[in-house]
């Protein structure tokens, strides 16, 4: 027989993304000791770098493309000494 549908919303606790990655993360530096890849002092002092910096991020559109490549022809042209006519 089939359960009914529970209409209720589960709702995770807000620290459980961090006790998920926590977990995580312990189990990786486990396997990095266990393997050897590093020693278990290494894991007494451990720096953590969060700050977030904004990239200046341009997405080239057509247009800009095709401009900058007129751009650079007529750069060339000019040293090339060739006429353009306005």
């Amino acid at each position: 027989m089939r359960r009914p549908m529970s209409t209720a919303k589960t709702t995770m606790h807000p620290a459980a993304p961090y006790q998920r990655d926590r977990c995580l993360t312990l189990k990786q530096l486990s396997v990095a000791i266990n393997s050897g890849a590093m020693k278990p002092a290494d894991t007494r002092r451990v720096i953590v770098d969060t700050t977030v910096q904004p990239k200046n991020v341009m997405f080239p559109t057509d247009a800009k493309l095709i401009h900058r490549a007129r751009e650079r022809l007529v750069r060339l042209a000019k040293q090339m000494g060739a006429g353009l006519a306005p």
